[in-house]
């Protein structure tokens, strides 16, 4: 079946349609086409769009010229903006201990269920209950005392998806019990309940009196009205409400209610205007809207000077969602030197947080500006956090390393060089001269490592470089010296044949763990250690070794003292 746009006009509303989803396929026949049961859904495409859900019982169409006509039976509408009626159900009961009624769909999560219930006698507990182990809180109640009847105001708030029965049980036989639900949907999950207030009397004007002042300016006012059980009298809502469920039996449990939706905080009562004045009860509770509220902590940035063309440390926003509705974000901006990284995403539960890291990178000296922009569904959106912060001259370039340490010949050489100011990261090399052949500088840490071979004193100029192409050089004379001491050890050729070479083994101050000192096998009886350091004491040990690359065990040990 094609898409339609039409507009459908159900219980004396017109209702602007954006499309049509879904439909059960309809047969033309002459001038009419019958159709079958079906779910049809419409979705908003705008903020102030209306999200209907009709659930439809009949629907036929016939041709009226080239006018196509339809009729609709719908048990349900709910509005996707603001707070809505999703759907509703009454019973009434005779003489029995409990009643029961059934939502005709499915809850949404999340949403709110107010139960309204009217019942004899005013001495009787009323205890709320239903099929999806909802938990009831009792709004407000009221008893007649001159006609012997009660009313009361249950709730339930975030309730679970799903089909629902709910039952009020009475703790002991009621004679004219209704029972009337209510799911609303956009009200708060956390706290919904605000403001009550309850009265009875007698007269054609029923009046819960003021209620206290509402805490917020959005709120659902709902009301109810106990009437004798034999009353003729007919209910009109009152100004601004719009009446809601009623039963009109005479000879049953006559209640009514009504619900109104509130743009302003003030005080509320709940009013029913009757066609002739007889006993009655009125309870009103208010109910808040579901609220998408946010702080920004801190408000502000400020960082300290920095180096132009450098980052600062990160600084941290924290974005709280302190309503209790799903925090839209709809964007996040960032103008100025600055920059920023968040775990927040799109969308932010009631109650949680989420993080800006945010970072100053100066392009020029002086004061700094910017803001951190974050555009959501909140009240007060955007919201922005101030950032300054300040840009400065990078002092000059030098090598702060004065001089290198010395080197010994066979000994492991290192040494670190040191640069500051400039814009990193710096680069090294040799300007001009020389350093030991087998010594060299790396160039991104400016470290100096190598083993010198051959003594001498090595003069060298050292260059470091930044990002910014500035350089800076520092002389240095390098000084390789012949050790004080050196061991030179031989030894007798191994009776074992094919042995092709020995290794040497030390350990330093009388330790009985060996370390193989010769890279190689020596081809030969003898070697130079000169690797020693004075006033130390070592101890040798030599292995022959064979073709296969076997090893003989240790020797018998020889040790020596370094002066």
């Amino acid at each position: 079946m094609r898409d339609s746009w039409p507009t459908f006009r159900a219980m004396g509303a017109k209702i602007p349609v954006c499309k049509l989803s879904w439909a059960t396929v309809c047969i033309l026949k002459s001038s009419q086409v019958a159709c079958c049961s079906a779910d049809v859904r419409f979705q908003r495409t705008k903020q102030s769009s209306i999200e209907v859900d009709v659930g439809i019982r009949f629907l036929r169409l016939f041709s009226a010229g080239s006018v196509l006509v339809f009729f609709l039976a719908a048990s349900r509408f709910s509005y996707a903006s603001g707070v809505a009626l999703v759907q509703s159900a009454s019973t009434q009961g005779s003489g029995v201990s409990s009643v029961t009624a059934t939502f005709p769909n499915k809850n949404g999560a999340g949403n709110l269920i107010i139960v309204f219930v009217r019942a004899s006698t005013t001495t009787q507990t009323v205890t709320i209950t239903d099929s999806a182990a909802n938990s009831y809180v009792q709004a407000v109640s009221q008893m007649q005392t001159s006609d012997g009847h009660q009313t009361r105001i249950f709730y339930a708030k975030n309730i679970a998806a799903g089909p629902n029965t709910v039952r009020a049980t009475f703790s002991g036989i009621n004679n004219h019990p209704w029972l009337a639900v209510y799911e609303y949907s956009g009200l708060s999950t956390t706290a919904p309940l605000d403001q009550v207030a309850h009265a009875q009397g007698s007269s054609s004007s029923a009046n819960s009196g003021l209620t206290a002042v509402t805490t917020s300016a959005n709120e659902l006012i709902f009301a109810g009205l106990g009437l004798p059980s034999g009353s003729s009298v007919t209910v009109a809502a009152g100004s601004g409400f719009t009446l809601a469920l009623q039963d009109t039996n005479q000879s049953g449990s006559r209640a009514a209610s009504e619900n109104k939706i509130v743009s302003a905080a003030g005080a509320y009562a709940g009013v029913f205007t009757l066609s002739g004045s007889t006993y009655w009860s009125c309870v009103v509770a208010t109910f808040r809207q579901a609220s998408t509220t946010v702080s920004l902590s801190p408000v502000s940035l400020v960082f300290s000077s920095q180096t132009v063309n450098t980052a600062s440390t990160a600084q941290t926003v924290t974005l709280t969602n302190t309503g209790s509705a799903n925090l839209t974000i709809n964007s996040t901006a960032i103008t100025g030197d600055f920059g920023q990284t968040n775990n927040c995403g799109t969308s932010l539960a009631g109650g949680k947080s989420c993080t800006f890291s945010v970072i100053f990178t100066p392009t020029a000296t002086g004061t700094r500006t910017g803001a951190l922009t974050i555009s959501d569904n909140a009240s007060g959106s955007p919201q922005s956090v101030s950032l300054t912060g300040a840009g400065a001259t990078a002092p000059p370039l030098s090598i702060t390393t004065a001089s290198l340490p010395n080197g010994i010949v066979g000994s492991p050489y290192s040494a670190s060089l040191s640069a500051s100011g400039g814009t990193p990261p710096y680069t090294w090399y040799v300007a001009s001269g020389a350093l030991p052949s087998t010594v060299a500088l790396a160039a991104t840490t400016g470290s100096i490592s190598g083993t010198p071979t051959a003594t001498g004193s090595f003069n060298v100029t050292l260059q470091v470089s930044d990002a910014a192409n500035h350089s800076a050089t520092q002389s240095y004379s390098l000084v390789v010296s012949a050790r004080d001491y050196e061991v030179q050890l031989t030894w007798a050729a191994s009776p074992s044949q094919n042995v092709t070479g020995y290794n040497v083994y030390r350990s330093v101050n009388g330790g009985t763990s060996f370390t193989k000192i010769t890279p190689s096998p020596v081809v030969g009886l003898a070697y130079t250690d000169l690797t020693v350091i004075d006033g130390q004491s070592y101890d040798y040990a030599v292995t022959a070794v064979n073709a296969s690359g076997n090893e003989s065990v240790y020797s018998q040990d020889v040790q020596i003292n370094v002066p």
